[in-house]
């Protein structure tokens, strides 16, 4: 597309996979997905950055590492900038025919401006089920970590999702039933409790 008369050539995906030793690697823009039992608490796109999907681990269980640059404060023309988000996750699954459960830890290192340093950590964790007709599945994430200003005050993070989903199908007729709670922050203190939000997606 043109912007101001210039020409931008935006990539929504181009990346490579090499099979290692250890497991397929993927490096360059690559396509995320929901994560978990729904798209609650997600938000698919894409990202820059490496993927390792390794066979360390006896099926059906499966381990991956991420990494992603998500925002790199050398492309701009401020030379000053310090914006620079990186983003690192290990994530552990189980799947079989009738289940599947997970959990992944999420670090994501975000320098927000040249005087602010955001390290925000989060665990999450899912499972789904069906029996017979009926399937059951659930997801917990907790966030922590902290905010700092330069020459300022830090801040603590400490916030939780949760989200408990039944569904069942009778011939052409769906029906479900779904609970999540999301914690809010009070303002009262330097602390914030607030998870944000259920995500794009949901």
């Amino acid at each position: 597309f043109v912007t101001s008369n210039c020409l931008t050539l935006y990539i929504n995906k181009l990346y490579m996979t090499y099979a290692s030793p250890i497991g397929a690697v993927k490096v360059g823009r690559i396509p995320f997905g929901t994560y978990g039992h729904s798209a609650f608490n997600n938000s698919a796109g894409r990202e820059d950055g490496i993927v390792l999907g390794t066979n360390l681990l006896p099926k059906p269980w499966s381990l991956t590492l991420v990494h992603a640059k998500q925002d790199e404060g050398d492309h701009s023309t401020d030379v000053n900038s310090d914006q620079d988000n990186d983003w690192y996750s290990a994530h552990i699954d189980y799947k079989t025919d009738t289940m599947m459960a997970g959990a992944r830890y999420i670090m994501k290192d975000y320098q927000n401006t040249a005087a602010t340093q955001n390290n925000a950590q989060e665990i999450q964790a899912y499972a789904t089920t069906t029996v017979g007709n009926i399937t059951l599945g659930g997801e917990l994430a907790h966030s922590f970590g902290d905010s700092t200003a330069e020459g300022g005050a830090t801040t603590d993070s400490d916030s939780w999702a949760v989200m408990l989903e039944a569904s069942t199908k009778f011939d052409t007729l769906s029906a479900g039933l779904s609970y999540w709670w999301i914690s809010g922050d009070d303002n009262a203190d330097n602390d914030d409790e607030s998870y944000g939000d259920a995500g794009n997606d949901w």
